[in-house]
């Protein structure tokens, strides 16, 4: 698995093909690997951070997390799926700043 980060000069790249999901969407997944790459645009990341309230980092940590759920088969088109992704993200994601603040 890879995580890829990119800027709307460069989204252009973007293996457009490959993709699954809405192109301009933060968080893409792309078919075709052993598991698959997921695509932060961190313009998007940013966007987001201000309209939520929250520091670059943690909604860039929440997409990544969201990324990975995708990956492993997690949807979120329905609002039950939406709600499990929510409920997951959240679990994940303390569970790194548990292993941050261990120093592990």
């Amino acid at each position: 698995m890879a995580v890829r980060y990119y800027t709307d000069d460069c989204s252009y790249r973007l293996p457009q093909k490959r993709l699954t999901a809405r192109w301009l969407r933060e968080v893409a997944e792309a078919e075709g690997y052993v598991l698959g790459d997921v695509f932060i645009d961190v313009e998007t990341v940013a966007d987001n951070a201000r309209r939520y309230g929250a520091t670059r980092l943690c909604e860039m940590r929440r997409v990544v997390v969201h990324g990975v759920l995708h990956l492993c088969g997690q949807g979120d088109k329905t609002p039950r799926t939406n709600r499990q992704m929510h409920r997951k993200e959240d679990k994940y994601l303390k569970f790194w700043d548990e292993k941050l603040s261990a120093g592990s």
